[in-house]
């Protein structure tokens, strides 16, 4: 604080005193106006920090700033005069601040000595200066004392430095602006008609470094200055200083939420947009502008009229906008987000994925950095985690990721925006964990959410989504503890969130019905049902809160559904099962819903009518979700998220198919067993149909089918878009196809007696496991026939199964005797009881003759176990005496691999044998077995070790009737990535998936001796994925792979005993099936107590 007393006996002369306390400097300020003698003086009080002083003085209304300017002019009345002022503030130098004319109450100059004191003090404390003008400024006073002028800007040049800060945005070019503009408004007389042009552009300049350095304060001098510069002339640009403005307000809108300033912002913007002339360069901007603000409306209310007009006036704005013109990629980037708004309005498909094309260009094609950046990343994370909950595409979830990742580590640290990034990134994250089970993600998820939270003040018209998200990850983390306080959190958070939020706010509803999950969850936790009615109310609020066609309503119905199906469980209440049921038919039924939201919802309506013991009804919902089943498995999704999806969902077919037989219709169990079964295969199946009819009809759809068809199947690429554009086209070819005359069925399931037609050449036995029922359904020329197979549980199969496989895994492979011959007698056992229980009862009905066909077709877990193999060890029946078996994913497998099978020309036999394999164990006896093929199979062309890679193996297949494999194989987790172990294994394997996309014309049969290539995860075991499957698929009619690791020397003996048998005479692949019965019942004559060396071995095919 300094004061300076004189008059004119000591003109020039100045004094400093400082004061440490209030009241001193308040007994100063008010014996001011008493001065030594009755000669003109003046006197000057400069007052910093001075809320203690205020107080003091008892003048609670000047507590506006942290500084205030008492100038004292005792020329004539000795009085005490304050003066407000209003400063353009600089970087915090004192050369920053610059001098003008001065503002008084009582006449138009200050007495010169008072000029002379602040120029002292000015140079004397330059830090105290600085800080003291730039809070004056925030407190709504201007201080531009006459004197001095030494600016180094004028008006000429200042317009080619704001120039440069627009054009780039560089920090160091909008500082630059800011002080040049500051400067030559200090300089500028106050009614100069120029003006209000430049304080427009010192607000768009402030609104750049708001951006930069996230200061809230420069966005409110923004929208001073532009309101300021409304009584100037506009220098025949009316809309500037309206479009200026109104992004000033919309920013302080979404910055601090106050109502009045969106409403201002879309007023301005219709403004703008109105009186701008038609052409002008800068009408697209306009346009913008106002379509944002709309769209903050539209955040705020949820009225659809305001997204509506958002988005029209944001394709006006890009069309307006040359191609060239560095301003359309934020106007993509704008546009992308209200997309992102009306894809989670409406569910249309179409729409968010324009959205991703938007944010992918307008992310790729910018130079921009800092927090535009950030802002367009995060836009574009936002679009794709969206695609994700609709199309399950993990690599959309994974690129999400990394793109919100980048975008918090680009944002200044001190941006006001940031705190969004760390939303959109931990939401993401949690959707990784809910996928992966990446707990190092949760954790990752719940740091970022918590910090985000912490950042938020109350009021701030993000928090709502803040709190529910940070409730979310305490669901999650309850889902993993088990721990009630994490729900006890969540509720909390809720809580808190519904308390701040308008009834208007678009996510109110999404927080309602979280809630009532949460309170659903503490109920069975706690076995206390009273907040179960609290609950229900909660979510039909939020239910009657969303439109009809809002995306988020399936989830909201299966919410209270599940709510009702735990009122009647836990309170007895019979209506409310009724009414959780329908609820979840009605979810089933959504269009707007994910697919596997839908999928979800029948499920739990077959289930609950099941438990209820409503069959029709539940048969009703396993058959919807069966139906939506090739939906889940889209073409557009990559095949690992087809796998994932599926593997969610094994066994629905068979439960769909045993309510059915209950229902007295095996017609309809068959149809969902060929629907909800071999899901991917049928899609392969589909691109390999027979075109002649459609070709006589149409030859260029034909065309363009094929080739659509083969461009989806070889399409292996982690990126999603390309596959979606040709999906979504071969989806519309369809569509045409379809609707030529007698070209209605084209592509859809076969129906029964369809299905039966397959059945002429030997039995086909679907052996159906069910929790309901498990029956063998027996397909014959006579007609469809039903055999109850009552001891099949999926329990009890799958204990026998874990029983099998334990023991060949352990047991089997000792070197002790007696843990060897321990082991081969559980398979035996379980051999015995296979036999017993489900070869027995459909021998009975089918009745073969022993050297007739008959094909198996095991679901779910039943898989595993060698159906063909099964006996009884103590009188000697097997079904290797009873029938000539083999298998088939399904009747349409066998169906397509009868058709392809004629006319192969070619006879070449390619033989593989891989007696060394790098880091794999030698194979012994795999050259002597390939040296074996080789001499008898026709044409043969010999690859071993080296030689066989899988560039040269697969040129081979495409010239090969017969392929022979004596390698080791992989059976990996994802079983599409299962792979024969060639030469180049470790760099390039030789997967299922890129077996299966061959097309080979002249295969023949594929004999692959190598470990559990007929196998694939418990997961997926209905949609038959494996090595083996895969070279059916790719056109070898018949396969004989193998269910587990077989002995060396077994192998061998096999491989030899079946050459024999189809080289004898003329080599003829149709006796395969024979041929390896025979082999494999010599085997066993040889070995009956051993049927770990021969009951491994299976025929596929025809």
């Amino acid at each position: 604080m300094f004061t300076g007393d004189s008059d004119l006996s000591y003109a020039g002369c100045v004094v400093a005193r400082e004061f440490d306390r209030g009241d001193d400097a308040a007994w100063a300020v008010r014996g001011l106006g008493y001065p030594p003698s009755t000669l003109p003086a003046s006197r000057v009080l400069i007052v910093w920090e001075q809320a203690d002083l205020l107080i003091s003085l008892d003048a609670p209304d000047l507590v506006e700033g942290r500084a205030l300017m008492f100038l004292d002019a005792a020329v004539d009345d000795y009085s005490v005069t304050r003066y407000p002022f209003e400063v353009m503030t600089g970087s915090g130098s004192s050369s920053d601040i610059r001098w003008g004319e001065p503002h008084t109450a009582e006449r138009p100059a200050l007495p010169g000595l008072i000029i002379e004191v602040l120029d002292i003090w000015r140079d004397f404390l330059p830090d105290d200066f600085v800080a003291t003008v730039e809070e004056l400024e925030e407190g709504g006073y201007t201080y531009v004392p006459a004197g001095r002028n030494d600016s180094q800007f004028s008006s000429e040049n200042v317009h080619h430095i704001v120039g440069a800060a627009l054009a780039s945005g560089e920090p160091e070019a909008v500082e630059r602006a800011c002080r040049a503009l500051r400067e030559v408004l200090a300089a500028m007389p106050e009614h100069d008609p120029r003006r209000g042009l430049y304080l427009v552009d010192f607000s768009l300049v402030l609104q750049l470094r708001y951006e930069n350095n996230g200061d809230l304060n420069d966005v409110r001098k923004a929208v001073r200055a532009a309101h300021d510069a409304a009584p100037f002339p506009d220098g025949g640009m009316p809309a500037k200083r309206l479009n200026v403005l109104g992004t000033a307000l919309r920013t302080w809108y979404e910055q601090t939420g106050e109502p009045a300033a969106l409403s201002e912002a879309i007023t301005v913007g219709r403004q703008a947009v109105d009186v701008i002339p038609d052409g002008d360069p800068n009408h697209g901007t306009c346009l913008a502008n106002l379509a944002w603000a709309l769209h903050a409306s539209f955040l705020a209310d949820g009225a659809a009229g305001s997204l509506a007009a958002a988005l029209s006036a944001s394709r006006r704005a890009f069309d307006a906008l040359d191609v060239l013109d560095p301003r359309r990629e934020v106007v993509a980037m704008s546009m992308g987000v209200m997309l992102q708004s009306e894809y989670s309005r409406t569910g249309d498909l179409a729409v968010l994925n324009e959205a991703i094309e938007l944010g992918r260009s307008a992310t790729a094609n910018t130079t921009s950095s800092g927090w535009m950046l950030a802002a367009r990343l995060t836009n574009l994370g936002r679009a794709l985690e969206a695609r994700y909950w609709r199309t399950g595409e993990l690599e959309s979830l994974r690129e999400a990721a990394r793109t919100e990742r980048r975008a918090l580590a680009v944002a200044p640290l001190d941006h006001a925006d940031r705190t969004i990034y760390q939303l959109n990134l931990s939401g993401t994250l949690r959707a990784l964990f809910d996928r992966t089970g990446d707990e190092a993600a949760l954790d990752e998820a719940f740091a970022v959410a918590r910090d985000a939270v912490k950042d938020v003040p109350a009021g701030h018209p993000f928090r709502i989504n803040h709190l529910a998200n940070l409730s979310l990850l305490h669901q999650m983390r309850y889902a993993l503890t088990s721990n009630a306080a994490e729900l006890d959190a969540a509720q909390t958070l809720l809580r808190e969130a519904l308390a701040e939020a308008p009834a208007t706010h678009p996510h109110r509803p999404t927080v309602l019905s979280v809630l009532g999950e949460v309170l659903d969850a503490r109920s069975s936790h706690t076995a206390e049902f009273g907040q179960l009615e609290e609950a229900v109310e909660l979510v039909r609020d939020a239910l009657d809160s969303v439109a009809h066609d809002d995306p988020r309503r399936g989830t909201f119905l299966r919410t209270l559904a599940e709510i009702h199906r735990s009122r009647h469980e836990g309170l007895g209440d019979q209506a409310a099962l009724s009414e959780a049921i329908e609820l979840f038919r009605i979810a089933a039924a959504d269009p707007t819903s994910s697919v596997r939201g839908r999928v979800d919802a029948a499920r739990r309506w077959g289930d609950i009518a099941a438990a209820a013991g409503r069959t029709g009804l539940a048969l009703d919902g396993y058959a919807t979700a069966v139906e939506l089943l090739p939906l889940l498995a889209a073409r557009t999704l990559h095949r690992h998220d087809s796998e994932y999806w599926l593997g969610r969902y094994g066994g629905l077919a068979s439960d769909a198919a045993a309510l059915a037989v209950e229902m007295n219709s095996p017609d309809r169990a068959l149809e969902l067993l060929e629907l909800g079964r071999t899901v991917l295969m049928a899609q392969a199946l589909d691109v390999r149909t027979d075109m002649s009819a459609l070709r006589d009809r149409d030859p260029q759809l034909a065309d363009r089918f094929e080739w659509l068809s083969t461009r989806l199947e070889n399409d292996d690429g982690e990126q999603p878009d390309g596959r979606r554009k040709l999906a979504d086209e071969l989806e519309s070819v369809i569509a045409t196809v379809r609707a030529l005359p007698g070209m209605d069925r084209f592509l859809l399931p076969p129906r029964a007696a369809e299905l039966l037609v397959h059945a002429g050449q030997g039995p086909i036995v679907v052996v159906n496991v069910s929790a309901y029922r498990s029956d063998a359904l027996i397909l014959t020329g006579s007609g469809l026939r039903l055999r109850s197979l009552p001891q099949l549980t999926p329990a009890t199969v799958g204990g026998y199964v874990n029983r099998f496989l334990t023991a060949l895994a352990t047991d089997c492979r000792s070197r002790f005797r007696n843990v060897h011959e321990r082991g081969e007698r559980t398979l035996s056992e379980v051999l015995s009881w296979v036999w017993e229980n489900v070869c027995v009862p459909v021998l009975d009905i089918a009745d073969p003759a022993p050297d007739q066909r008959m094909w198996w077709i095991p679901t779910g877990l039943l898989g595993f176990l060698p159906l063909h193999a099964a006996g009884d060890e103590a009188t000697g029946e097997s079904m290797l005496v009873r029938a000539v078996c083999s298998y088939t994913p399904s009747i349409r497998a066998l169906a397509h691999a009868r058709t392809m099978a004629g006319g192969r020309p070619s006879t070449r036999t390619l033989v593989v044998g891989m007696p060394e394999t790098p880091n794999a164990d030698a194979i012994h006896k795999a050259f002597r077995e390939s040296s074996f093929v080789a001499e008898r199979a026709p044409d043969p062309h010999v690859l071993i070790g080296p030689e066989a890679t899988s560039e040269t193996v697969t040129a081979a297949l495409q010239h090969s009737a017969w392929a022979h494999f004596a390698c080791h194989a992989v059976t990996a987790a994802s079983p599409s990535n299962s792979h024969l172990q060639l030469h180049d294994h470790e760099r390039r394997p030789l997967t299922a998936a890129a077996i299966s996309r061959l097309r080979l014309d002249s295969a023949a049969l594929a004999y692959l001796s190598a470990c559990h290539t007929a196998v694939s995860t418990t997961g997926l075991a209905d949609e038959v994925i494996h090595i083996a499957s895969a070279f059916h698929l790719a056109g070898y009619p018949q396969v004989i792979g193998t269910l587990w690791a077989v002995d060396d020397d077994a192998a061998t003996a096999i491989a030899e005993l079946v050459y024999t048998e189809l080289t004898c005479g003329h080599p003829d692949p149709r006796r395969a099936p024979a041929a390896l019965r025979d082999a494999l019942s010599g085997m066993r004559r040889k070995h009956p107590r051993q049927p770990s060396l021969w009951a491994s071995h299976i025929h596929i095919g025809i």
